[in-house]
């Protein structure tokens, strides 16, 4: 058995022109020895017991909205399982389905509905979306706090500047993490190449390669060099959108090879996932499996690598926006410092009290009294109407008293 990881010393010559090449084969039982397929299906049912676990934590039910334009099979095959992964443990879903001809505006009301339900806690529209729609104003559009595909700009800032436990991390860049942590690999120091700078998979890749001290090299369509460049890497990272792209000539031997790459390949008789309920199509990923397993030390498969761990993913955003918008967080007003002036003999009145002051900033105050953000509908910087959902929105939480003051006289004495 020892002898099967050891290089067989057999030297295999070939005319090439005018020179001979001469190279060194492995054992091919070693070969397949020194490969994993990593099993993305046990870890994602990891990842769903935590989050049933979690669930016993919550007053409420979790709630999905998910929102697709259009009828492309992928996407309704990838809204099917996030469905049936989400009724699997409990969470109550919302499956809006709007035609390719919706208008703009008209969807981003849709997203605005579901941001003034309090009792919708994540909100995902499904991408790809039509050419007319702007995939920027939608995502924006989403309340950052429902955000579970984390592609806000506020939850997108929150991921370039810090690393932050709490914060919200696109499913698919979460799924990749976890599978480098699965490894064992220390990133620290270690060279990640990653193909492809999507917003929805390359970018928050490599952001998170970068919070563990990788040195991260990002190719792209207008990189010259990408093999030269793979081989390089401990951690390679295919997220390039090409099928087949990848074979072991990218591949540095002993790497980790990670492929995010999904396409649907028409077969008679297969599925496409499992729960999808769609016949008919095979899936393969941007990397060539079986070239590269003769030379890699681990590898994701299409389907059953990255694939159900993004789902498993989304039920665990969906979880942990529930527990944030559900969890009693003391109120914390801070009083502006009351400036007296030394002419004062008798106490000012509140006018006088107040003209001496800049007032707070309403969006701040409305944090401080723990106001969902979603409710607070600002005109000018120091005043603010209250979206009457606020009601149902406090009402799982115990301490919260909502008082309306229609009128104040102001005296002299406050």
């Amino acid at each position: 058995t020892t002898m099967l990881w050891r290089w067989r010393h057999v030297w295999l010559m070939r005319r090439n022109g005018r020179s001979l090449q001469v190279f060194r084969s492995l054992s091919s039982a070693a070969e397949k020895k020194l490969c994993r397929v990593i099993d993305g299906k046990r870890m994602a049912s990891e990842v769903i017991e935590e989050c049933k676990t979690d669930m016993q934590k919550l007053s409420v039910v979790p709630k999905l909205c998910i929102i697709q334009v259009g009828d492309r099979k992928d996407s309704m095959a990838y809204v099917a399982n996030k469905i049936h992964a989400a009724h699997e443990i409990g969470i109550d879903t919302e499956y809006v389905k709007l035609p390719d001809s919706v208008e703009e505006h008209h969807l981003v009301h849709e997203i605005h509905k579901r941001n003034q339900d309090p009792n919708i806690h994540g909100i995902i529209v499904q991408q790809p979306t039509p050419a007319t729609i702007s995939t920027a104003k939608i995502q924006a559009a989403i309340s950052p706090e429902k955000d579970i595909d984390a592609f806000h700009p506020h939850n997108v800032g929150t991921l370039l500047e810090t690393n932050d436990p709490q914060m919200l991390i696109p499913c698919t860049a979460r799924a990749v993490m976890s599978i480098v942590e699965y490894t064992k690999m220390d990133l620290e120091g270690k060279h990640a190449v990653v193909l492809g700078r999507s917003k929805i998979a390359g970018s928050p890749i490599a952001t998170l390669l970068r919070h563990k001290n990788a040195t991260v090299t990002v190719c792209h369509s207008k990189t010259p060099n990408v093999k030269e460049i793979s081989r390089m890497a401990d951690v390679l990272i295919v997220a390039i959108g090409k099928m087949d792209y990848v074979d072991s000539s990218f591949v540095k031997p002993g790497a980790v090879v990670i492929d995010v790459g999904i396409h649907l390949v028409p077969v008679e008789g297969t599925n496409l996932v499992a729960n999808s309920r769609l016949q008919g199509y095979a899936a393969r990923g941007d990397c060539h499996q079986e070239s590269i397993q003769t030379i890699a030390s681990y590898i994701t498969p299409v389907p059953g690598g990255v694939g159900p761990l993004t789902v498993a993913n989304v039920l665990r955003n969906t979880v942990d926006c529930c527990l944030k918008q559900t969890r009693v967080k003391p109120v914390d007003v801070k009083p502006l410092l009351l400036e007296k002036s030394g002419n004062d003999e008798n106490v000012p009145d509140d006018n006088e009290i107040i003209r001496r002051h800049t007032p707070k900033h309403i969006e701040v105050l409305a944090d401080e009294l723990c106001i969902p953000q979603q409710f607070v509908n600002p005109y000018g910087h120091h005043k603010a109407k209250i979206g009457l959902g606020v009601v149902e929105a406090l009402r799982a939480k115990p301490e919260a008293k909502y008082v309306v003051v229609t009128g104040m006289t102001p005296t002299r004495y406050g």
